[in-house]
């Protein structure tokens, strides 16, 4: 049977059925057709194939999922520890095996830590009376002023804005100035 045929068999899309035949998961051979070169997949190997690997996650019960978690009461947390298996990874389900209790600043440092291996360090996060510069949009919340307005202001020279990269770039001080000028 033909691609489409095969990825309809086994209710796959067709690039997954290419990275399953290109990693060897399900073999097929190459025939020629008044097209050019093909792949024929065999039922009995598909059949095989969904044995293997699609069916066990299905063929198991859902296991049952973990009450909701109390919100941090006194600085502690409950937390569901998981175990994935490998047929389960590729159908995102987990299996709650154990309830842990731990202090609220463990997991913090634990957050920390997973967003820095994952390559995403954390940013700290100023609040917008704090900052020395804003950006176009942080000007606009900051003063209730509109986008248009400031953009106006910018380019006849009333406000002073540098572009940065891409964004426009406000002092806070000029943007207090501006705003108190219109007010006026």
């Amino acid at each position: 049977m033909n691609k489409n045929d095969a990825s309809k068999y086994l209710e796959i899309g067709l690039r997954t059925l290419e990275r399953h035949t290109s990693a060897g998961r399900i073999t097929a051979k190459k025939v020629k057709t008044p097209n050019g070169p093909a792949l024929d997949y065999e039922e009995a190997e598909l059949e095989r194939f969904r044995r293997a690997v699609l069916e066990p996650a299905e063929l198991e019960a859902p296991a049952p999922s973990p009450p909701p978690l109390p919100g941090p009461a006194n600085g502690v947390a409950e937390v569901a520890l998981a175990r994935i298996e490998p047929q389960a990874l590729a159908r995102h389900q987990a299996q709650a095996i154990d309830v842990v209790t731990v202090p609220v600043e463990v997991l913090a440092k634990l957050a920390d830590v997973a967003a820095t291996v994952a390559g995403r360090r954390a940013k700290p996060q100023a609040l917008l009376g704090e900052k020395l510069t804003l950006s176009l949009d942080e000007a606009v919340a900051f003063s209730g002023v509109p986008r248009s307005l400031l953009r106006t202001a910018i380019g006849d020279g009333k406000l002073v804005g540098r572009k940065v990269g891409r964004t426009i770039r406000v002092q806070r001080v000029e943007l207090e100035r501006f705003v108190s000028e219109l007010m006026a």
